[in-house]
């Protein structure tokens, strides 16, 4: 559901700009035109999400100081919920609610995975992409320095290898605060998608499956291998759905390896062609993080017979030593447009 409010007592430095119109939060949110949030989940998950937006035809008046409240997300959260209420609005058959603020700014995100978000229109599309995918559950992904920090997927920072789209020429004369809005994001990694959807005897937490409205599990898109076993993976953009697109070993030290082919096509537009290694469960975010077992980037390796790379040889947060493994790419091929890498875990 996306109720939509206006602030009673706007902070001096809001961000003046026109309402914009239902018929574009419509295409931004739920239309099937391609690049819509609806559109954009369902092509990344393999069609595991079909998401359903209702969108809230007034605007309501939101009694409260934008000052004093836009920094906190939750309490602007709880605040909408509770107008909608007090305006006969019932949310309480609805999995999630994105409650949208005008006039700019506020503390935008979501809170929690799955959690409720808050937007407004000084967002951008890919910013909107990565906040629903709070909602639907991913975590932030993570890497060598810290939160955000994987290139490859969504759920890491925005505006990194994001991609144009044509703005549809009934929207040539709207104005957006975000001048890069007409840019989509990249997918979501595979590893992110293994992390959230597969049955928990395969490692992962199979969590949509629960209650939570999933279509089926990601299990037939993962090979699972053995130390010196190669499998062909097809790149994530360019897979039908039939053959894998991601590799995973178990660790000794626990977790798994998990690697992937991304090539420059597609929601992958703007990645540079690379196959990525990431680990789940092998590290830990450590205190004062809410992320479990997140995604982990490691490396790249060039998509070229022969590159190869070794993670995972040093320690962990904990100072526990890992063994080392090597990711190599053994061929690639390309036919009918569709790139393809054979890849061994060692």
């Amino acid at each position: 559901m996306i109720p939509r409010f206006m602030w009673q007592t706007v902070s001096p430095d809001a961000t003046g700009s026109l309402i914009w119109p239902t018929a574009f939060f419509d295409a931004v949110f739920r239309a099937p035109n391609g690049w819509s949030i609806r559109d954009y989940w369902s092509r990344v998950t393999f069609g595991l999400l079909d998401l359903r937006f209702d969108l809230a035809n007034l605007w309501w008046l939101l009694e409260r100081e934008q000052s004093s409240l836009r920094d906190d997300r939750g309490g602007m959260i709880a605040a909408c919920r509770a107008a909608a209420e007090e305006n006969d609005y019932s949310l309480a058959g609805y999995d999630r609610v994105v409650c949208f603020v005008n006039p700019p700014p506020c503390n935008a995100g979501a809170i929690g995975a799955p959690g409720d978000v808050v937007l407004d229109q000084g967002g951008s599309l890919e910013m909107f992409q990565h906040e629903i995918g709070h909602l639907l559950g991913f975590e932030h992904v993570w890497g060598r320095n810290g939160v955000y920090e994987d290139p490859y997927c969504v759920m890491g920072y925005t505006g990194l290898w994001a991609h144009d789209i044509a703005r549809p020429p009934e929207f040539a004369r709207l104005t957006t605060i975000a001048t890069d809005f007409w840019r989509s994001g990249r997918r979501v990694a595979a590893a992110s998608l293994y992390r959230l959807f597969v049955r928990p005897e395969f490692g992962g937490s199979g969590a949509l499956d629960s209650g939570q409205g999933a279509a089926g599990f990601f299990d037939p898109h993962v090979a699972h291998v053995r130390t010196g076993e190669a499998v062909w993976l097809t790149a994530l953009s360019e897979s039908s759905g039939a053959e894998p697109v991601l590799a995973v070993m178990p660790i000794p030290e626990g977790g798994v390896l998990a690697v992937e082919y991304r090539n420059n096509t597609g929601d992958d537009a703007g990645v540079p062609p690379a196959v990525v290694i990431q680990t789940i469960g092998a590290r830990s975010p450590g205190a004062g993080h809410h992320e479990v077992d997140p995604p982990w980037f490691e490396a790249t390796v060039e998509p070229q017979a022969g590159a190869s790379a070794l993670v995972l040889n040093g320690t962990d947060l904990a100072g526990h030593p890992f063994g080392g493994h090597r990711v190599v790419v053994e061929q690639v091929a390309t036919a009918s447009g569709v790139h393809r890498a054979l890849i061994s875990l060692h």
